[in-house]
């Protein structure tokens, strides 16, 4: 999967480089399951804007930090595990306490993830796959 991607990749136009958004994307700690992610890394990436892939397994402090540092307008989450999901909820709250959350959109995604469950976190958006999130960006977010 990751060697066809990388193949791939270079291959796809890419989209207009002005007026880019800031995307911080991850996979929330304690979940290594991040072929969705890199699926959203790629389309992203492919339409223009400019994503920090934080990878997998990653601490809800460093997703906080690393979205303010890079100034991200968007930060994408992913969790492929029921006992993961939650971890979301942190980031959220980082956000908050930061002072961060009222400049940044977030979405969440994943398996166990439903509208319900974006909803309860504080998301803004849910996707139910990596082409609904690219379509939500370019809804004007």
């Amino acid at each position: 999967m990751y060697g066809a991607l990388d193949i791939l990749l270079p291959a796809i136009p890419k989209g207009k480089q002005q007026d880019q958004k800031k995307v911080t994307l991850a996979v929330v700690e304690g979940d290594v399951h991040d072929i969705g992610k890199n699926i959203l890394k790629t389309l992203l990436t492919a339409g223009g804007y400019l994503v920090d892939d934080l990878g997998k397994d990653v601490p809800a402090d460093v997703i906080a930090d690393a979205a303010q540092e890079n100034g991200a307008q968007v930060v994408a989450l992913s969790a492929l595990m029921t006992t993961t999901m939650f971890k979301m909820k942190e980031t959220l709250d980082l956000l908050d306490e930061n002072g961060y959350r009222q400049d940044v959109k977030v979405t969440v995604g994943g398996s166990p993830t439903s509208p319900e469950l974006a909803k309860n976190l504080g998301a803004d958006h849910w996707d139910k796959n990596a082409q609904d999130a690219v379509q939500w960006l370019k809804g004007g977010i």
